[in-house]
């Protein structure tokens, strides 16, 4: 068991393999997204594990992610010295920093 963790909660639910290395996650309202090292993001369902999207822009890995409350908007920061924000509906790029 690990700490913090409900006793209720099982073994693994399902697996997805990806054919790059993660390097983070962000999960908000059955969305799961993952930074890869190539700069792409995956977005996946988190009920069914099924790849949603691939948000490309950066060009180097993606070191963080995160949500914004209502999930509409996702902030990526990576290597390659920008961070973008991502249209959660429409999968495109917000802005550039």
């Amino acid at each position: 068991m690990v700490r913090g963790v409900s006793a209720g909660w099982g073994t693994c639910f399902r697996t997805v393999l990806l054919d790059d290395c993660a390097q983070t996650l962000a999960y908000k309202k059955n969305t799961i997204a993952v930074g890869l090292h190539s700069g792409s993001i995956v977005i996946l369902d988190a009920i069914t594990g099924i790849q949603v999207t691939i948000l490309s822009g950066h060009t180097n890995l993606v070191k963080s992610l995160v949500f914004s409350p209502d999930g509409t908007l996702l902030v990526a920061g990576s290597s390659d010295n920008t961070i973008r924000l991502w249209d959660m509906q429409t999968g495109g790029v917000v802005k550039t920093f």
